[in-house]
């Protein structure tokens, strides 16, 4: 029965050639066609990066050049002096003199008799007579005198005068504190400060200073605390900045002058004290190690994406990063939250390692777009070669006899296609002269993992009438027979692309890049020199997680 349906398709396919215009043999040659550029839409991934703002605190007071502010200076001021001051009073002098007189004139009569006569005949004699004397002038109690004396006393008194201002103040903390984009800068800055004035004036107008003329000097250091608000963000180098919008002072622990009309805050300089914290602020930021930084760990990352990566054996993966955008700044607490958005396209090879890409990272960083959508190209290759001997050896495998004689294909050639058409020359040897060119589009089927060529069709190349008689009226069993033998598997390794980009992870920069398929689809199957291209699309999610921060 076999042999009968071969007699009988063999020559259908003789006598169907007497009816047909003779076939050309399309040009031969190898196919030229080029590769097509696949447009894949790029893909995204968000690479978190967290800057623990103690870190920044400790820069900033490392970057203060303590005393921020010190030195003498010399200022006019209104100072409140005691001044020593003779002052001419009117006293009142009492004065007993007569009643002296009397006792000196009695002591001076019994001195005189005691010497003429003797103390013994005194006794007798001269101090009975005196006592015996009777006064009998009225002698006054007392005498008053008004005087006049001069007196020195200590007089309060307010004068302008040149006061010599001696201080040291130093940061002695810092702290700082986040809510989205605003951020707080707290510094406490210790001082001390003495006010005096030139000994040669206070010595000649015999003054001293009153009152108090020293704060942080032999007790407590004083205080002040200077807060900047403003907004921490990102330039588009990647770099940090900030920018001041307000501040508020507080006195901590006051300085109390009372010796003289001096405001603290001019004497410390606060202009020039705020000037110097934010120069350390700035200065801490532009220093932050690398692993705190913005651009460092982009860089990182960037330069380890030019890598390709192995995903199994004899299969890469390629990331091709094109652009980078900065992820808008959120604070919370202590820890600012921000990173970086990758653009890139990655695209899946197997055979020989792809080599690495030479994309400089870019000076300046692009806008945020999409955040981790992932779009994965799978570049399969079927070679021709390995096509052409497929093909072949199927079709001598097929048990074709015409009047008892077995049909002999020769091997078949390729030769020149146009747009996505393949066209192969099968020339039959036995037991006649004939070429079959077979055109068709190759078409991938990713259900069942086969390349087939749907809209196949062949024409006859012969002499010989009866051959193409048959092929008239038996061209559509011949045909069906003909995109039977040309339906081909994916290769393993295009098997192996399929089943290892459902999901992976792999270390890239100071994390690990993490890849899901949610899709597959077919992009592209066309024809290169010497292959079948089939070019896939993967659609999912991507995301980085940081690992070494």
């Amino acid at each position: 029965m076999l042999r009968l349906w071969n007699f009988i398709l063999f020559l259908a396919l003789i006598f169907s050639l007497g009816a047909c215009k003779k076939t050309e043999a399309p040009p031969k040659g190898p196919i030229s066609a080029p590769t097509p550029t696949i447009d894949i839409r790029p893909s995204e991934v968000n690479i978190p990066i967290q800057i623990h703002l103690d870190k920044l605190t400790e820069l900033a007071l490392n970057e203060v050049e303590n005393p921020i502010s010190s030195g003498t200076d010399e200022v006019d001021a209104n100072v409140k002096l005691k001044l020593l001051t003779v002052v001419e009073k009117e006293v009142e002098k009492v004065e007993r003199s007569v009643r002296n007189e009397v006792r000196k004139v009695r002591k001076k009569t019994g001195q005189k008799c005691k010497k003429i006569i003797g103390s013994f005949l005194s006794k007798l004699i001269c101090e009975p007579i005196f006592s015996l004397v009777e006064i009998t002038v009225q002698v006054p109690q007392e005498i008053i005198k008004i005087v006049k004396v001069f007196e020195e006393v200590w007089v309060d008194e307010v004068r302008n005068t040149k006061v010599r201002v001696k201080h040291e103040a130093s940061i002695s903390s810092f702290s700082i504190a986040l809510q989205g984009r605003a951020i707080s800068l707290a510094a406490d800055i210790d001082y001390w400060l003495e006010l005096g004035v030139k000994e040669e004036y206070l010595n000649s107008i015999r003054a001293t200073v009153d009152g108090i003329a020293t704060c942080g000097v032999g007790e407590e250091l004083r205080r002040v605390r200077v807060e900047v608000y403003g907004n921490i963000d990102a330039d588009e180098y990647g770099n940090l900045t900030f920018t001041r919008d307000n501040k508020k002072i507080t006195w901590v622990r006051e300085c109390r002058l009372t010796a003289a009309d001096i405001e603290v805050s001019d004497i410390l300089d606060l202009p020039g004290i705020d000037k110097a914290f934010d120069k350390a602020i700035n200065k801490a930021i532009d220093r932050l190690p690398s692993e705190y930084q913005l651009r460092p760990v982009i860089a990182k990352t960037w330069q380890q994406m030019q890598e390709p990566l192995t995903l199994a054996e004899n299969i890469y993966i390629s990331i091709n990063p094109e652009q980078v955008g900065i992820t808008p700044i959120n604070g919370v607490g202590g820890v600012l939250h921000t990173g970086a958005a990758v653009k890139f396209r990655p695209v899946v090879f197997y055979g020989k390692k792809p080599a690495s890409s030479k994309l400089p990272l870019p000076e300046k960083f692009s806008q945020v777009g999409e955040q981790g959508n992932f779009n994965l190209l799978v570049n399969g290759v079927i070679h021709l070669q390995t096509l052409v001997n497929t093909l072949y050896e199927d079709l001598k495998s097929e048990n074709i006899e015409v009047s008892g004689k077995k049909v002999v294909f020769d091997k078949p050639r390729m030769y020149g296609g146009k747009n996505r058409e393949l066209v192969l020359g099968v020339k039959v040897k036995k037991p006649i002269k004939a070429t079959l060119y077979l055109t068709g589009t190759p078409t991938l089927d990713l259900e069942k993992k086969i390349i087939a060529f749907p809209d196949l069709d062949y024409t006859l190349d012969t002499k010989n009438w009866l051959a193409k008689s048959a092929d008239m009226f038996l061209h559509e069993k011949f045909l069906a027979m003909i995109r039977e033998k040309t339906v081909f598997d994916l290769d393993e390794n295009t098997r192996k692309v399929l089943a290892t980009i459902g999901s992976f992870d792999e270390p890239v920069g100071p994390g690990v890049l993490q890849g899901k398929t949610d899709s597959v689809g077919v992009e592209y199957v066309g024809l290169s020199r010497h292959s079948i291209h089939t070019y896939l699309s993967a659609k999912g999610s991507a995301s980085y997680r940081v690992t070494d921060i």
